[in-house]
């Protein structure tokens, strides 16, 4: 297989073309291998480069890039970029954490997905600014425009938001653990999705 170095070097024309950085220190570099079992077998190696994209130090949750390179040639299977989109909001913070986490339990107990599913924030959360799309995962459309009748859209819109973990259950004693995203100006529910 080619090397880590080698992966990453192929990167750099499409990197530059998107104007990412190109500092290898950056990204997160794995080594995948999906062609089975078979020894000195290149079948189905990759090299996996993704980057969780940000403004300034803050995350940009489902913007990212992410690049599949052949481990046999260097070539590039495939790649994926979101880009940032700038928030409708500002940083301020006008809204407080044990505000934002008020508003995420009202918001957890109206959701008829999760109402039935004992959903609970995590105790042990103290709450992290984000930039978080207007997206619900857990009822897509409750964010649809009223005229839009494509249950796939999704507004391409971010906020700055508290981002707070939940717990729920499903299936008898299975536990998953999701976030929610609360506009932190406004004390508004943005979104949430499956963690």
């Amino acid at each position: 297989a080619i090397l880590e170095d080698d992966a990453f070097v192929a990167t750099l024309p499409l990197l530059s073309y998107l104007d990412l950085s190109t500092n290898k220190s950056d990204y997160q570099i794995v080594f995948e291998d999906s062609g089975g079992v078979a020894e000195n077998d290149l079948y189905g190696a990759t090299w996996k480069i993704t980057k969780e994209l940000t403004i300034g130090d803050i995350p940009c949750r489902n913007r990212f890039f992410s690049c599949i390179i052949s481990a046999a040639s260097g070539d590039i299977f495939s790649f994926s970029y979101h880009p940032v989109i700038n928030p409708e909001n500002s940083n301020n913070g006008d809204v407080s954490f044990s505000e934002a986490r008020q508003s995420a339990l009202d918001w957890l107990g109206t959701q008829p997905y999760l109402t039935d599913k004992a959903p609970v924030l995590d105790e042990n959360d103290s709450g992290t600014i984000v930039i978080a799309p207007r997206q619900n995962m857990f009822a897509p459309e409750q964010f649809l425009p009223s005229d839009c009748d494509d249950p796939n859209y999704f507004p391409l819109k971010t906020y700055y938001s508290w981002e707070l973990k939940f717990i729920w259950t499903e299936y008898g004693e299975d536990q998953y653990t999701g976030v929610v995203w609360v506009n932190s100006e406004t004390g508004e529910v943005v979104g949430a999705k499956i963690n």
